[in-house]
């Protein structure tokens, strides 16, 4: 005997901690008032909508919410059905948007964990967008290479001294990752970072221009969303990386030497950064 579908259900996080510091875990709550549209941002809502009803059986009446308890909450005890979503879910993957169908078509009986993961994900970058972090003072002047100059020569050779970002050598760390991230580009703070490693005697300068090009080319081909998936080296950022000369050459002295400059333990030492 099949299982019966449910007729409604929601999915609610705390988007933000409670006053005493502790954080609930998700559960239901009652239904409640809520700002609500049929339409927001046109291409999103109709690109999440189109590839909804394409996973669905029945016809959908899609509503977006900004709701900071209730992600999700459906209603299919009606002629019309009545799926609300927060305004996150505009992006969402397309195996997130088939979880969603399934779990509100009963062909699921719990929420997956990949939608629970993607909530989660997206509430913590509320959290860090609403809290900052105190802004800490970066130095690009180093123990052997002043990042400044580095970077005025190939913003006016490559970028048409288009490039707008604050530099700085990133703060060594007491456990580093085997493969650490050499460079970093901030879009939230408009800053680049390079690896203290790369700050070190034996280290050529064209390596750390790589480098630095890389995450100059960050900022001049800005990472896109292509259906819910961040697309960060696309066609357009490698081909902007050929744009530098010694390209495989660095690459090349990195994969052979990287490992040899992580065990030395000079740049690990107060000095590289302030």
């Amino acid at each position: 005997m099949p299982s019966r579908r449910p007729a409604k259900g929601q999915l609610s996080f705390p988007f933000f901690k409670k006053k005493n510091g502790s954080e609930s875990e998700p559960q239901p709550v009652s239904p409640q008032a809520e700002p609500v549209s049929d339409s927001v941002d046109g291409n999103d809502s109709s690109d999440f909508e189109k590839r909804f009803h394409s996973f669905t059986r029945r016809d959908w009446r899609i509503r977006w919410t900004n709701n900071r308890s209730t992600m999700i909450s459906f209603r299919s005890d009606r002629r019309s059905p009545e799926l609300r979503l927060h305004a996150m879910f505009r992006q969402a993957p397309d195996k997130l948007v088939r979880d969603i169908a399934d779990r509100v078509e009963g062909r699921r009986t719990i929420w997956s964990a990949r939608v629970n993961t993607f909530i989660r994900d997206r509430i913590e970058d509320a959290r860090r967008r609403a809290h900052p972090r105190r802004r800490e003072a970066l130095k690009a002047e180093g123990r052997v290479y002043d990042l400044n100059p580095m970077f005025d020569a190939l913003n006016r050779m490559y970028f048409q001294g288009a490039i707008r970002a604050e530099l700085g050598w990133s703060r060594p760390k007491k456990k580093m990752p085997k493969i650490p991230r050499l460079g970093s580009y901030s879009v939230e703070d408009g800053r680049i970072r390079l690896h203290p490693v790369l700050d070190q005697i034996g280290v050529p300068r064209f390596v750390v221009e790589s480098i630095l090009f890389h995450e100059m080319a960050h900022v001049a081909v800005p990472s896109r969303m292509v259906r819910g998936r961040r697309i960060s080296h696309g066609k357009a950022f490698k081909e902007k990386m050929q744009e530098f000369p010694r390209l495989e050459e660095a690459e090349d002295w990195l994969y052979r030497n990287l490992g040899r400059m992580l065990r030395k333990r000079s740049w690990r030492r107060p000095g590289n950064s302030s």
